[in-house]
């Protein structure tokens, strides 16, 4: 019985690990359009950037804070690529969040989103 316990213990305990942690390298993060968070880890940041750039921000408030950042900043990313972002982007380190937020983008494909809204922390 409590070899079952100590099984069943572990078993959980993976699968929730598992669940926090993102495995994505495409970063689509535009297929669902509510909230949630990322995580990405910061190694990974300049192929996350240079991901979001295939997408044209129309409209986007982009907010950082955390790691590196005393306060939250603010950036309008509006008609620009994601990369114009430069000096707050090479602050990002373990720690940071960045938060999407009111963007209207419009993929490769020419679909629009509207009213998208996400967290990604980098650790």
């Amino acid at each position: 019985m409590k070899i079952l316990f100590i099984l069943a213990l572990c078993l959980t305990s993976t699968s929730l690990f598992a669940q926090g942690q993102s495995t994505k390298t495409d970063y689509d993060l535009f297929a669902k359009t509510y909230a949630e968070v990322d995580k990405i880890p910061v190694e990974n940041k300049d192929d996350f950037i240079k991901a979001m750039d295939k997408y044209e921000c129309i409209e986007c408030s982009v907010y950082f804070s955390g790691s590196n950042f005393k306060e939250v900043e603010k950036f309008n990313l509006n008609n620009r690529k994601f990369s114009s972002m430069t000096e707050l982007l090479s602050k990002i380190s373990a720690g940071t969040n960045l938060t999407l937020d009111n963007c209207k983008i419009k993929q490769p494909n020419g679909e629009i989103i509207s009213d998208f809204k996400k967290t990604i922390f980098f650790y």
